[in-house]
């Protein structure tokens, strides 16, 4: 008895229709000898940015946004980006925020120690050049990193130095641009971050304020009493 012939069917797989994503116009941005490839970015590299003696452990820390830091694409003008940094784990820990292109752009603020559980904003600013100033740049990046301290410990700038084999690499962060009239979730996100940054600030201003009239009021509470005992 011959037996039966099994025929196989071939059924493609369906493929997964993706959500369309915001256009990436860094790329756009690009100076001729950028698209030819032919950079020096290794050259300029800070010097922590080079990983190589870095740890990579579970982060004591909690970032966003993550992989890539936005900004709006407005040659020109000056333009920022918020990032929420707050220290997840049980101890204090010293952060400190790097770019490999340090003369494009200012950090407030760039580093610090956070006790646990507190979180801190860090405002990236920088200025869009136009269009047809064409100077050769490199790809900017961005690194946070962190470093365990003991309580009670003021930040220098030589600790990250001077404890390098115990600093860690928190996270990595690729700057992208977008085009601010092109609607999109990532200028949905980037516009949301921008504004609660703002009402922190305005927040930390407001605190700065009181602690200085509190100051100023113990000041002359303090010398109407010198005054009235030497009277």
């Amino acid at each position: 008895m011959m037996g039966k012939k099994w025929k196989l069917l071939w059924i493609p797989f369906m493929r997964e229709q993706k959500t369309p994503k915001a256009r990436d116009i860094s790329s756009e941005c690009k100076t001729p000898a950028q698209k030819d490839g032919k950079r020096d970015s290794k050259k300029s590299a800070f010097s922590l940015f080079s990983s190589d003696s870095l740890l990579f452990m579970s982060p004591r820390l909690s970032i966003s946004p993550r992989k890539r830091l936005h900004f709006f694409y407005e040659p020109g003008k000056q333009v920022s980006s918020p990032i929420k940094v707050k220290n997840t784990s049980r101890s204090c820990i010293a952060f400190k925020l790097q770019t490999n292109a340090p003369k494009s752009c200012f950090t407030r603020p760039s580093s610090g120690i956070l006790t646990p559980g507190e979180s801190v904003i860090i405002s990236v600013v920088r200025f869009i050049e136009p269009p047809e100033q064409k100077r050769i740049k490199i790809k900017e990046k961005f690194k946070i990193i962190s470093l365990k301290v003991k309580q009670g410990v003021q930040y220098t700038p030589e600790m990250f130095e001077e404890q390098r084999e115990s600093v860690v690499v928190e996270e990595n962060l690729e700057v992208i641009y977008l085009d601010p009239h092109q609607k999109s979730r990532e200028r949905e996100k980037l516009t949301k971050r921008l504004a609660e940054a703002e009402v922190a600030h305005q927040a930390r201003k407001r605190n700065v304020d009181n602690k200085i009239q509190r100051t100023v009021a113990a000041g002359v509470v303090l010398d109407g009493r010198n005054q009235q005992h030497r009277q």
